[in-house]
């Protein structure tokens, strides 16, 4: 019988009351994870308790491996349930009160019958934590406790545990977890599918697992149905590699990262995933300024340093600087890789290019130089590169831009899945998240063709946009257009602000 109980924490002596009492049921429990985790919520906290929960992704690992063992494993877990305020175990009986049980839920956490590693799948709503100013990408989980389905809003959260699965098969669930919940074209998975992928491709065993180095992890993105692409600092400088990685941080693509650093005098690798930025900047007298003809301007990927890192040695939603995203000494960005989609065929590398083409060949830096007054180093132009699907940004769009002739045009563009947008704004502008114009590009293009890439230009009075109704007929030209927002709403739709 799963025989549940709840906790009232009110203040720190609580929290340690709780944990002392948990460790009678799990003695292998990791007190440090699960402390900072807390440490992390506000009083009063009520904490529920089942003893005996099945959770089918230690289940799955169970029957896998942990049965076949002679050291005796337990194949049940024990939950914990996070909810704000004080509750009591009448309150999940009570139809009246389930409205403010949903409302107050912040997470679910798994705990695992292992020897270390204990925390198994947890999900945390971090709206609901202290000390956390971000750019998030997370999606709607549901959750049964106590026989009421709860929704939580998070990204999914594992440790290792060291065997079954290290860093680089839980970066590889993480990300496979959130697809799998938040879109009808991906398929949750289990260990057991990440290892059977693997033995496929591997020349020897593959349990226990000794780790995976970033082409495999590519490879197995790719096996369950991502186009992935991969980045390393061994094709690129460090500054064209943050640039790239800051684009798809911005399009809220969860992105797996290969880190090496030290750890005991030795060289130490490990895997993590970055699913957001921090909401802090860095001040534009510390940002280098670039010109062109005499007209500075600016990448916000120069303003951010600070990003989201799911790490399974540390907490979920940690930020870390981009320069020492994990623990280990002298951290640094080997590689990361991006879950595309299958119909994107245009690339970060590929849109940046673009993107400054279009400004210099449409002559649309001369445009903005004669239309923007406010212009200096002080407030320079800012440009935003980002990618996001078609129909958020239609709706978006549609809703957030005037007069109703310029809505028209927006909602009846045709579209592909798929869109890489270049804002661009000033300074001053863009922080009160406003734009003065735009270029969108057909994300399933390549950087063969400029004018094939193209689906709209807006500046100011000034807009262009294709037509491009069969794959014979395109044109494109830019008109002026009377009575046009001179500035507008940003997007932001691809990350949710905490």
């Amino acid at each position: 019988m799963n025989k549940a109980q709840i906790f009232i924490l009110s203040n720190d002596d609580d929290i340690v009351g709780f944990i002392s009492n948990i460790e009678k049921y799990h003695k292998r429990l990791d007190k440090e994870c699960l402390l900072n985790i807390i440490n992390k919520m506000s009083f009063p906290l009520s904490i529920v308790f089942e003893s005996c929960y099945v959770d089918k992704l230690y289940r799955d690992t169970y029957y896998l491996y942990y049965s076949s063992k002679h050291s005796n494993y337990d194949r049940n877990c024990h939950r914990l349930s996070f909810f704000n305020g004080e509750i009591s175990l009448t309150d999940f009986y009570d139809e009246n009160k389930f409205k403010t049980l949903n409302n107050n839920i912040i997470g679910t956490m798994t705990l695992r019958p292992l020897i270390e590693r204990s925390i198994g799948r947890t999900l945390i709503n971090p709206s609901k934590l202290k000390n956390i100013s971000a750019y998030i990408r997370t999606t709607d989980f549901s959750v049964e406790i106590l026989g009421n389905i709860f929704t939580i809003n998070a990204f999914p959260f594992l440790s290792q545990d060291g065997e079954v699965m290290t860093c680089a098969e839980t970066t590889i669930w993480n990300i496979v977890e959130y697809y799998g919940t938040r879109y009808a074209e991906y398929k949750t998975i289990l260990p057991n599918d990440i290892i059977r992928k693997l033995d496929n491709i591997s020349s020897e065993r593959v349990l226990p697992s000794t780790g995976l180095d970033y082409f495999r992890i590519s490879n197995l993105l790719k096996e369950f149905s991502f186009s992935p692409k991969l980045y390393a600092n061994q094709i690129y400088d460090i500054n064209t590699l943050k640039t790239l990685f800051h684009y798809y941080v911005e399009s809220g693509i969860p992105l797996a990262l290969g880190i090496e650093g030290e750890y005991n005098n030795r060289i130490a690798r490990h895997s993590v995933v970055c699913i957001g930025h921090s909401t802090s900047q860095f001040p534009l007298s510390e940002v280098d300024i670039n010109y062109e003809n005499n007209m500075p301007y600016i990448n916000t990927s120069q303003l951010y340093n600070k990003y989201v890192i799911m790490d399974d040695n540390q907490i979920p939603y940690v930020i870390e600087d981009f320069n020492n995203l994990t623990l280990y000494d002298n951290s640094r960005l080997q590689v990361f890789v991006a879950p595309l989609y299958k119909r994107i065929f245009l690339e970060a590398g590929d849109v940046d290019e673009i993107v400054y083409e279009c400004l210099k060949s449409l002559k649309l830096w001369d445009y903005i130089r004669e239309t923007t007054l406010s212009i200096s180093n002080t407030n320079p132009i800012v440009i935003r590169i980002f990618l996001t699907s078609s129909r958020k940004y239609k709706s978006f769009r549609t809703h957030h831009i005037y007069p109703n002739e310029l809505r028209e045009i927006y909602s009846q563009i045709l579209y592909p899945k798929f869109i890489w947008v270049a804002e661009i704004s000033t300074y001053e502008l863009y922080q009160d998240r406003k734009i003065l114009g735009e270029i969108v590009l057909d994300a399933t293009s390549t950087r063969k063709d400029l004018s094939d890439s193209i689906i709209l230009i807006k500046y100011k009075n000034r807009l262009g946009y294709s037509n491009k109704d069969t794959l014979n007929e395109h044109s494109f030209k830019l008109s002026e257009y009377n009575n046009l927002d001179q500035s507008y709403d940003m997007y932001v739709n691809n990350l949710r602000e905490v």
